[in-house]
């Protein structure tokens, strides 16, 4: 059965001892009734989250999947599981969307429509999914709660996008090695027929 912890005002399972979201030990008598535990979870200086229009603005510059994921973080922090979940699909989506823009290229989709139909995808999860927990937070905390630094999730970013340009580029070299090994294999094979 859920019960609302009496120091933070969360609902949190009768079973345990201590509040998961505050660390408060948990009272077996004392327990505040629905409308207390409503004031208390507005008044309760919320956990860090990323700044949801700061990761909807870095979005634009690497990948809706950036701002999915951190996203999903945030609903997490904010107790928000349903949330959380669609914003892991945006993610997981945001992912395959991103590799088939790299790929259309090869299948000869010009670049400027690549261009166009990532810029359309970006709107559609921006008012789909970044927008609404922009306004979830401005509503319940307005401009003042706690946010986290964005130095740690921007350096891992960097990091797996150079991990991919160098996967890229020993791909892309491979290929070239691999056609030019075997242009000169049939080289060999069918030497030059000399002229009579």
């Amino acid at each position: 059965m859920l019960v609302f912890c009496g120091s933070c005002g969360k609902r949190i399972s009768d079973r345990v001892e201590a509040c998961p979201f505050c660390g408060a030990v948990r009272s077996q008598d004392t327990q505040p009734d629905h409308a207390e535990a409503v004031e208390m979870r507005t008044t309760a200086r919320p956990r860090p989250i990323w700044n949801p229009n700061a990761a909807c603005n870095w979005s634009v510059f690497l990948s809706p999947a950036f701002g999915a994921y951190i996203h999903s973080l945030n609903w997490m922090t904010l107790n928000e599981p349903a949330r959380a979940r669609s914003a892991k699909v945006w993610f997981q989506v945001s992912l395959l969307m991103t590799a088939m823009f790299a790929l259309l290229p090869l299948v000869g989709v010009g670049q400027q429509a690549v261009r166009y139909l990532a810029l359309l995808y970006l709107l559609i999860w921006y008012f789909a999914a970044g927008r609404p927990q922009a306004r979830y937070v401005k509503e319940k905390y307005g401009k003042d709660y706690p946010r986290r630094p964005w130095g740690k999730p921007l350096m891992i970013t960097i990091a797996l996008f150079l991990a991919y340009l160098v996967l890229a580029f020993v791909a892309v070299m491979t290929v070239v090695a691999v056609a030019g090994w075997s242009d000169e294999a049939r080289k060999v094979a069918r030497p030059p027929i000399p002229d009579r």
